[in-house]
């Protein structure tokens, strides 16, 4: 078994808007792995730059900026990674939630996805892009992204 984590990167620069929250979670064939819940909260106006993390799975974390600076320079934390359910993987899918004050469309121009794999032989990073037609807004603000394609063989890798 090994343990798996999300990050949702900026591809491009996006400006935040005061108490902006953005959410991630993992479906693991359609169910809800509770461990991988992510959460972050913006609670000032700032720039985040391209490739800064946005939200990763397994915390909340509260981003205040305390530099007086309207750019977001450091990295928020990273993702806690989780552990990956010992059933085979039939579909994996992303939920992604963000502020309505912020327009990430099209989504897969705007942002992109960083997978960690950590097992015996270490920490794994890879960096995926996402396919315009595995991502569905199901309802405003709130998409799904479908990695069922490409995951497989990052998992078992």
């Amino acid at each position: 078994m090994s343990l798996i984590g999300f990050e949702l990167l900026a591809g491009r620069s996006i400006s935040i808007q005061p108490d902006a929250v953005f959410s991630i979670a993992v479906f693991w064939n359609n169910e809800k792995i509770p461990t991988s819940l992510g959460k972050d909260t913006y609670h000032r106006h700032m720039l985040l730059l391209p490739n800064r993390r946005i939200t990763g799975t397994g915390r909340i974390h509260h981003v205040a900026n305390k530099n007086n600076s309207s750019f977001l320079l450091d990295q928020t934390t990273p993702c806690h990674l989780f552990k990956s359910p010992f059933r085979s993987m039939d579909t994996l899918h992303i939920n992604v939630t963000t502020p309505p004050t912020i327009n990430l469309e099209p989504l897969y121009r705007s942002v992109s996805i960083r997978f960690y794999k950590k097992n015996k032989s270490g920490t794994e990073r890879y960096h995926l892009f996402l396919d315009p037609l595995s991502i569905i807004e199901s309802q405003v603000n709130n998409f799904v992204i479908d990695l069922s394609h490409i995951m497989p063989k990052y998992i078992h890798a």
